[in-house]
């Protein structure tokens, strides 16, 4: 009995030092997540040059359908970005990029556009190899963490010049966040 009024009295003064958002706060997990897009790329002779072939694809993510924001979708507290990466699948050789844009765009829930470019330029894709890409600038991770926390799809598009002719390839983005979701909600 001694023992259940030590252990009252001390939630007492431990919720009386503290808020329960605190308490709640401190009740999280962090949930690795990653959310993926597959885009089929086909390149096109450009009109003055037989050197040089354009390509542009593009896909929609909508953060909202990845399984694990589904799994914690009334408990989560933010979405936080923390990698970007491509990897190419399908190509018989390897394809060199002269010039190319990786571009993420969408709205943060103000409705304000958010646009983060990638240049990736005179690089060779080979098929199967990943390339984690760094940060284009200061601050645009945060900025991609505020468009998957937000409830509007995000447009992926991947755009520029080749070596090669008529080559089709998926082209598969990769970007990798960390879920922090309440243990209570």
């Amino acid at each position: 009995m001694k023992t259940r009024a030590i252990f009252f009295g001390m939630a007492i003064v431990l919720l009386s030092f503290s808020s329960c958002q605190k308490i709640k706060d401190s009740l999280t997990v962090k949930v690795p997540v990653e959310f993926t897009s597959d885009m089929q790329v086909q390149a096109s002779e450009l009109k003055s040059s037989a050197l040089f072939y354009n390509f542009q694809a593009t896909a929609t993510l909508n953060p909202s359908t990845n399984a694990t924001v589904i799994k914690y979708k009334q408990k989560i507290k933010s979405i936080t970005a923390n990698g970007m990466s491509y990897t190419p699948t399908g190509l018989t050789g390897d394809v060199k990029i002269w010039a190319a844009v990786l571009q993420i765009a969408g709205s943060n829930s103000a409705g304000n556009p958010i646009i983060i470019n990638w240049n990736i330029n005179n690089v060779t894709l080979k098929n199967g190899v990943k390339v984690t890409l760094p940060n284009p600038v200061t601050g645009a991770f945060s900025d991609i963490s505020t468009l998957l926390d937000g409830t509007s799809d995000i447009n992926i598009v991947w755009s520029g010049t080749q070596n090669v002719p008529v080559i089709k390839y998926t082209f598969t983005t990769t970007l990798e966040a960390e879920v922090l979701a309440y243990l209570i909600k």
